[in-house]
């Protein structure tokens, strides 16, 4: 595959205009969505106080991106992540684990905000520098 899973925190900033996140998105190539990143945002969606107009919102967003399923190539890839990480002493958030886990199975980048993706071992970061 060619292109680049999306981490929630560049679609909320992609739709607040940020211009960071426009960048990122722009040299991200096609975008996946890992069903994480769905569910974290329909989380943010159902614990608003605007449910249904955030679901709407982020369901046009996800519209344009490709889904990625947890499957039994991402489950291995999220097991061989954690104990790299574990190895190292350097844990992350475990969706994060999973959101890296979905791009490496797939072989794609990952474009977020959040620096401590640079400690999995082989993933590619779109960042914000």
């Amino acid at each position: 595959m060619n292109g680049s899973v999306i981490d929630t925190n560049v679609i909320t900033k992609l739709l607040a205009n940020d211009p960071v996140a426009e960048r990122m998105v722009r040299n991200a190539g096609k975008l996946y969505a890992p069903a994480i990143v769905v569910g974290e945002l329909y989380f943010a969606a159902v614990n608003s106080s605007r449910c249904e107009a955030n679901l709407e919102v982020f369901r046009k967003a996800l519209s344009c991106m490709e889904l990625i399923p947890i499957d039994g190539t991402v489950c291995m890839s999220y097991a061989e992540i954690k104990t790299g990480l574990k190895k190292k002493g350097r844990p992350i958030p475990d969706n994060d684990i999973w959101i890296a886990a979905c791009a490496i199975a797939n072989d794609l980048s990952v474009a977020s905000f959040d620096n401590h993706f640079l400690e999995v071992s082989g993933l590619r970061l779109i960042g914000a520098e």
